[in-house]
């Protein structure tokens, strides 16, 4: 075994502002690999794994723990602020053997799980738009076919772990600012999910670290809700086998922190729709009707706000045969779909619908064809 003591590829203090506490502990944990890097993780993961099992279990109490806590586990190094490696070698069968000292923020998970039982629980998720930005000086261009690993690693999380629905396909958008960017997605979500990684070098040129910044917007008025960051320093000589470039190199360094300041601003973008809500504002609905005859399409702006729970509404678009409304209700979306099926229903219109979190569309159909 080599009795080194080098210092980690940590997540450094910019992963420390999380919401509530920042409690950390310190643990001891050893890891196996194929390599050095597998053996860090597996080491880091059985470091979280302890943490959950001293701080977390025991004082947090949720409906899916379990479930969330393998949650929590994939994603283990977005919670570890810094390592220490204390040994490293290999054993009798030739597999990496890594022993470090980590300090994992305890208090952060326990937040998060918190967090995660909520947005589970949470009907009606908002959607959201993923568009990857580069309008910094040190900004790595989402141009770069790479790019898309961390875009659709946002994506991912934000739809399998938190259940938004993501609505665009194409999430690079190369070149553009901020301003045109919500611009390309407007009427089509909530929120976008503005994604910047920025390469920190050193003089030399060399790669000294990555920082990963996503940032929460309002599309509608622009209203920034949430930015979280995470800076992942890099070593001198980072252990790679073949030629990758570094910007590849940074997009992976930060691939870990996308989970955990994923939770934060996803937790931002419920406690704005809440808010709203507990406001008198109800929830923000996007109705479409479409193929409807023209009587109806000119009375149904007046005879949706006789529904019960309606609040406001606001016409985006309005044609012979169809109309969008976005819509503000104290209902939930699967009460606000009965009302808006019985509405139809007594117009005598047979139709189809489709409900996807906050946007709910009907088409009117000739039942002759049906």
């Amino acid at each position: 075994m080599m009795n080194v003591l080098r210092k980690g590829l940590g997540i450094i203090a910019a992963c420390l502002l999380a919401v509530g506490s920042a409690h950390a502990r310190e643990v001891v944990a050893e890891g196996v690999g194929d390599n050095f890097s597998q053996a860090v993780k597996n080491a880091l993961k059985h470091a979280v794994e302890q943490a959950i099992g001293v701080d977390v279990a025991t004082t947090t109490v949720v409906g899916n723990f379990e479930m969330l806590r393998d949650d929590i586990m994939t994603h283990a190094q977005g919670y570890v602020t810094d390592y220490d490696i204390v040994t490293e070698g290999t054993d009798a069968r030739g597999a990496y053997v890594v022993k470090l000292r980590a300090n994992v923020n305890a208090g952060r998970i326990r937040d998060h799980v918190e967090a995660l039982d909520i947005l589970m629980k949470l009907a009606g998720h908002p959607r959201v738009a993923v568009l990857a930005l580069d309008d910094g000086l040190e900004s790595v261009s989402p141009v770069m076919p790479d790019f898309n690993l961390l875009t659709d690693t946002v994506a991912k999380v934000f739809s399998d772990d938190f259940r938004f629905t993501v609505v665009n396909d194409g999430k690079r958008v190369p070149n553009k600012n901020r301003k045109e960017a919500l611009a390309a997605v407007a009427g089509k979500a909530d929120y976008a999910i503005l994604v910047r990684l920025d390469a920190k070098r050193r003089l030399s040129g060399a790669l000294a670290g990555a920082e990963l910044s996503l940032e929460g917007v309002r599309i509608e008025g622009g209203e920034m809700i949430s930015a979280q960051s995470a800076v992942v320093p890099l070593p001198r000589r980072v252990r790679r086998a073949d030629d990758t470039t570094g910007d590849r190199i940074a997009i992976d360094a930060v691939l870990d922190q996308v989970f955990p300041l994923g939770v934060e601003l996803a937790q931002a973008m419920v406690d704005d729709i809440q808010a709203e809500n507990a406001s008198g504002g109800g929830v923000r609905y996007t109705l479409g009707f479409y193929n409807l005859p023209q009587d109806v399409v000119a009375g149904l702006r007046d005879d949706v706000r006789f529904m019960p729970g309606f609040v406001r509404l606001r016409l985006e678009t309005m044609s012979d045969t169809s109309i969008e409304f976005s819509y503000w209700s104290g209902l939930r979306n699967d009460e606000l779909n009965r009302e808006i099926e019985q509405l139809l229903d007594e117009k005598g219109i047979a139709h189809r619908f489709r409900v996807e979190g906050r946007v709910l569309k009907y088409k009117a159909v000739d039942p002759t064809f049906e």
